[in-house]
């Protein structure tokens, strides 16, 4: 007979979880004595479970709240917990993975890694099988709720995954989320591009076997509007860079191209993700070879990115600080002249025609509608290029300098 609760016992539980949200410490100090003497009793957890999965008259923070103490519970007491009890939290956390509030199947979700974390996968055979027949549910809640929880479990559990001793289920796996790649839904799309990346440094043996399905689902994501798609996308190209650069070389020229574009992307997570693959490349042996054709591209962007930064700059700068041109006439000569000194001497830098003869070189780029002028350096033989000194810039363009400097280098 299936488990139900003592409506006074839920009362209490109930009371307690609403407590548990005051700010009031002598109530947070009673609300955490009353949780310990309540984990002495075994069905406690079903309390916790029921109000997370099934009391849908709750508000959906106490319902949430109720699923994060319970995934405590688990994480310090599991190993203590009968064999019903567990068997119970099990059901009802499949049973509901659908939940209509994407913060309870959330939730749901963490519980469900919590678990499985604690050693439950190999003593759980029917998890992963579920979870992925559960993707192909035509409820989009339910499909979107057993994605997040197969990317938690492959975020904890990559090893083990690829391993034996759960007979390889990524031979299964992979190729059911690479059929997601295509998914109507942007939510999904990107769940399934984070579960596969989860095994490309670790060149899972399954993926490896796909890989050039998995490459070309790739580049048809390639200009996806989802923002997290994108991201997704770019992670998985630094990866591959890194690990199977064989595959990659023979579209180098397009993925360099589309790095470019995503480095201006307006997502700065996005920017950041692909200002990683610069990164990466330098410290490959084809870095020049495959650079040769881009540089002066790449050193472009960098420069309209500087001079964005500084007329932002100016404008929080113009009300406070005298201007060092007092003519719209000079300010407009002085900025065209330092674009292009600036332009030439980073494009100098990056191809090394400065690097042999001079080792430092410095040029200045005016900037006569703030306090100062703002050096741009060359610090190394090779052409480290600097940056404007004090602009205000987004840790993508950072970024996006740092990822030069290792060209530069490479």
């Amino acid at each position: 007979m299936e488990w139900q609760p003592d409506e006074q016992g839920l009362q209490q539980v109930l009371q307690l979880l609403k407590d548990s949200q005051s700010p009031d410490t002598a109530t947070q100090r009673a609300v955490q004595e009353k949780l310990e003497q309540l984990n002495q009793f075994p069905d406690f957890n079903n309390y916790l479970i029921f109000v997370l999965t099934s009391l849908k008259s709750e508000d959906e923070p106490t319902r949430s709240l109720s699923g994060l103490i319970l995934k405590n519970n688990v994480k310090a007491h599991y190993q203590n917990f009968p064999p019903n009890v567990g068997d119970f939290i099990k059901r009802e956390c499949l049973n509901n993975i659908g939940d209509p509030s994407p913060l309870i199947r959330a939730t749901i979700g963490i519980l469900i890694t919590t678990i499985a974390s604690k050693g439950e996968l190999q003593t759980w055979p029917e998890l992963l099988p579920q979870l992925c027949n559960l993707l192909n549910s035509d409820d989009y809640n339910t499909c979107e709720g057993s994605f997040g929880a197969l990317q938690k479990i492959c975020e904890d559990s990559s090893e083990l995954l690829d391993s034996d001793a759960l007979n390889r289920p990524l031979n299964i796996m992979i190729p059911k989320f690479l059929q997601f790649f295509k998914h109507c839904s942007p939510k999904i799309r990107s769940h399934a591009i984070a579960c596969v990346n989860q095994f490309i440094i670790g060149r899972a043996q399954a993926l490896m076997d796909n890989i050039d399905t998995f490459i070309e689902s790739l580049f048809a994501l390639a200009g996806d509007e989802d923002s997290e798609v994108r991201k997704n996308v770019c992670r998985a190209l630094v990866m591959l860079l890194e690990v199977r650069i064989d595959r990659l070389i023979p579209h180098m020229h397009s993925i360099i191209q589309y790095m470019l574009q995503r480095t201006q992307d307006p997502d700065e997570n996005v920017a950041l993700e692909a200002c990683e693959f610069w990164l990466t490349l330098a410290e490959q042996p084809i870095c020049k070879e495959a650079l040769s054709g881009h540089l002066v591209q790449a050193t472009s962007k960098r420069t309209r990115q500087f001079l964005t930064a500084s007329k932002t700059s100016s404008l929080a700068s113009t009300s406070r600080a005298p201007s060092l041109c007092s003519t719209k006439e000079g300010r407009t000569r002085r900025e065209r002249t330092s674009t292009t000194t600036m332009t030439t001497t980073t494009t100098h830098c990056l191809t090394g025609t400065y690097g042999s003869v001079q080792p430092r070189l410095w040029t200045f780029l005016p900037m006569c509608f703030v306090r100062s002028c703002f050096p741009i350096s060359c610090l190394c033989s090779k052409g480290c290029c600097s940056t404007l000194t004090g602009s205000s810039r987004s840790r993508a363009s950072l970024c996006w300098e740092l990822s030069l400097r290792a060209v530069c280098k490479a």
